[in-house]
């Protein structure tokens, strides 16, 4: 299942990143979304960063060292806010 805000998902082995808009069609960046997002996503103790150009991309930097247990949960947190 997708969010309709996902405008496009990144990255390059761990880093990964979700860039959210408004709508799919027109690409407009969701800045407070992200922003409302990153805050409800660490309150249940995951960090992700808000960034990019427009403030409208999550970004996921799990340490490599993380385990496979520690990493689904954080995507799980991640996902249910998401969608």
């Amino acid at each position: 299942q997708s969010s309709p805000f996902i405008g496009e998902a990144r990255g390059l082995g761990a880093m990964r990143a979700l860039e959210l808009v408004k709508d799919k069609k027109t690409k407009e960046p969701a800045a407070a979304l992200v922003k409302k997002l990153a805050r409800q996503i660490f309150c249940k103790r995951v960090l992700v960063l808000a960034g990019g150009i427009s403030n409208n991309v999550l970004r996921f930097l799990p340490p490599l060292t993380i385990s496979k247990n520690k990493l689904k949960k954080g995507l799980s947190v991640i996902k249910k806010c998401i969608i």
